[in-house]
């Protein structure tokens, strides 16, 4: 069952909606994966259960700095602060009895409350719930592999496309492709069972290398249509410009001739008044 989203989720505070001192506010899990990776690191020892969806921690574990000045937790907000825990005492072992007959049931037989935690961490990973020691260690290693990739990531985007192009070809060149590479693959192109790794590696980088010749192809088509469709707009820019310049020449071609309409008007009607007298 989890923690009720009045209470903080964090073992051994007390601290509820209802007793808690004026100041102290309750605050949800954080959305983003990037932080609640953060969050793991801190509370994987704080909390035995939480719900990112539900479970609130006060903010008695938040430092002064991860409030801004109204107050409002920030973003990168992580709590940091805990009350220590004082270790348990070790309950007494059991006496060894020597009934045989009682330790042959018990081994048979296993303990109601194993199954229980068993059930109950099974239901909890269907509802989203994270129980303490599954949980962190699987979300340890996932992070690492995260952290590793995206440093790669960073690494091979800081290389432009030449240098990219250039360091596999170097890699390529130190390799030796196997003599009877043809016996090894099939005709789906496929490695045989008993093929080397070094037959299926430099079957990849075959594929890989087929694409990457392709791409290029595409590539060199895709810039040739694009020199063309900007030919093309510079042709039609031209033959616009020009469209407009014989449409400027009509129009002051019409002027001229309503003006010597005009003159020819004035001249016929001065004509008939002088006939006319």
């Amino acid at each position: 069952m989890a923690m009720s989203a009045t209470h903080c989720a964090i073992e051994n505070c007390r601290t509820t909606i209802l007793n808690k001192p004026p100041g102290v506010s309750f605050h949800s899990c954080p959305a983003s994966n990037e932080m609640r990776k953060r969050w793991l690191r801190v509370l994987k020892t704080k909390c035995s259960m939480l719900d990112w969806y539900k479970s609130q921690i006060c903010s008695n574990h938040f430092e002064s700095k991860c409030f801004d000045s109204n107050r409002k937790l920030k973003e990168n907000a992580v709590p940091t602060i805990f009350a220590p825990v004082f270790p348990r005492i070790a309950p007494k072992p059991p006496v060894k009895t020597q009934n045989k007959n009682w330790k042959t049931s018990t081994k048979e037989k296993p303990s109601h409350s194993q199954k229980d935690k068993k059930e109950l961490t099974n239901k909890n990973k269907k509802n989203g719930f994270v129980s303490r020691v599954p949980w962190n260690y699987e979300a340890e290693a996932q992070y690492g592999v995260e952290a590793a990739r995206s440093r790669v990531d960073r690494l091979l985007n800081k290389l432009s496309q030449a240098e990219l192009t250039a360091n596999i070809k170097s890699s390529m060149s130190k390799l030796k492709e196997p003599t009877d590479l043809d016996s090894y693959v099939t005709d789906d192109l496929r490695c045989r069972p008993d093929a080397p790794k070094e037959a299926a590696l430099w079957l990849m980088i075959k594929k890989q290398d087929n694409l990457n010749n392709r791409l290029m192809d595409l590539i060199v088509q895709t810039k040739k249509h694009v020199e063309i469709l900007h030919n093309h707009s510079e042709e039609a820019k031209t033959s616009k410009k020009e469209n407009e310049q014989t449409i400027e020449s009509l129009k002051y071609i019409v002027k001229c001739l309503q003006e010597k309409h005009a003159t020819l008007e004035e001249q016929i009607e001065i004509l008939t008044c002088v006939e006319s007298r």
